[in-house]
Parts: C-alpha cells; structure tokens; sequence
C-alpha cells in the first residue's frame, strides 16, 4: 500500500455518487483470461503473460491487465491487531459514522471508506460517529479510496484512477470473490466494457 499525495486528500471532499458504466460498443475483446472463477475479457492479444495460482498478468500492443485473486483485505490490515470490544466499538463507530455494516465484508469496508466525506458527518453527530467518521477520514486520506463504485450483472465494486493506471476491487455477485485488477493503457470505455463483461464461472 502506497501513501498518497496530497492531492489525493481531495477524496475526503467530494460527495461520493455511483457511477453508470459507459456503453461501449465500439471496443471489440480479442481473448479472455481465466482467474479462479472469473473469465475477463481482453482487448489486445495476449502476447506475455505471467501466472501464479492468484494472480495473471496479461501484456500485448502497449496494454497489460494484472488480475489478483483474493488479495490482501484492508479491513484485516487496520483492523487485525484489535481483538474483542476494542474491535466491536471501532467497528460500530464506522458503521455509525457512514450507515454501512463496515465490518461484515471487504466490499463493505471499502464501502465506508467510500461514503466517507464531510457529508457524512455534522455538529450534531454523536461521538460514535465522530470518532468512526474521523479515524475513516484519515484511513482515507493515507491509504487512498475509490471515485466510483459500480454494479454490473455479475458484480460489483470501485474504481480508482491515476496517471499510469485504473485499479479495480471487483466483487462477484455469488459468493463475495474479490478480484484486484489493474488497467495500463486502457480508456474509461475499455475499463468499463470489461467490468462489464466479465463471466462468472462459479
């Protein structure tokens, strides 16, 4: 995990909103590439690849996708040393603080990091959910969270952007399965058919 500029801290500002995924019909796949229970649609033809039981790395005409399978869970990176009522309160501050169930998924503490913004706490708040709202406000700021979540037929998740890339965390609509994939060279439209058409083959 990479500590983020300050640039990045204007996350924390903007009110979350879902994203529609572009229609893309114009991009045409040329293979697929199969992780685990996921069947993912490329672009180019795969010309290198690298495979390990989790993960596939695909390179081809300028472009490379890397597919992790069940990488590591922020939720069990912060929260991991917490046992018992210190675990409880902090997870009860965070569902407090942004009306999600935090703890019960990655998908879901990915969600309060996502829904965290200055909307989302006021004056008038309790301290419960001041002490989740400011302790996920500066997970967010350090860490980094995703502009946009989504939902297609077979999944959903969010979507975060840089300069080089588009990182994925995407969740299967059966089961929960999490799958980090990361985009080099892609457009939102080629992002976006591909999160699209992705198979679940559970």
């Amino acid at each position: 995990m990479t500590i983020n500029s300050d640039l990045d801290q204007e996350l924390l500002y903007t009110v979350p909103q879902p994203y529609q995924l572009l229609p893309s019909s114009e991009v045409v796949p040329q293979s697929v590439v199969t992780v685990g229970v996921v069947n993912v649609p490329l672009i180019f033809i795969d010309e290198s690849n690298d495979i390990a039981d989790l993960s596939y790395a695909a390179r081809g005409e300028g472009k490379s996708v890397w597919i992790f399978e069940s990488p590591v869970k922020l939720m069990d990176d912060i929260l991991g040393d917490l046992e018992g009522a210190e675990r409880a309160a902090t997870c009860d501050a965070f569902s407090q603080a942004t009306d999600t169930s935090a703890c019960d998924s990655e998908h879901n503490f990915l969600l309060a990091l996502f829904n965290t913004s200055p909307e989302t706490t006021h004056w008038y708040s309790s301290t419960r959910q001041k002490v989740g709202f400011g302790i996920l406000a500066t997970l967010k700021s350090a860490y980094g969270a995703a502009e946009k979540k989504f939902v297609t037929t077979n999944g959903r998740g969010f979507i975060s952007t840089n300069q080089e890339s588009t990182i994925v965390n995407f969740f299967t609509s059966q089961n929960d399965i999490r799958y980090e994939i990361t985009f080099f060279g892609y457009s939102q439209a080629e992002v976006d058919y591909t999160l699209q058409n992705i198979e679940v083959i559970e």
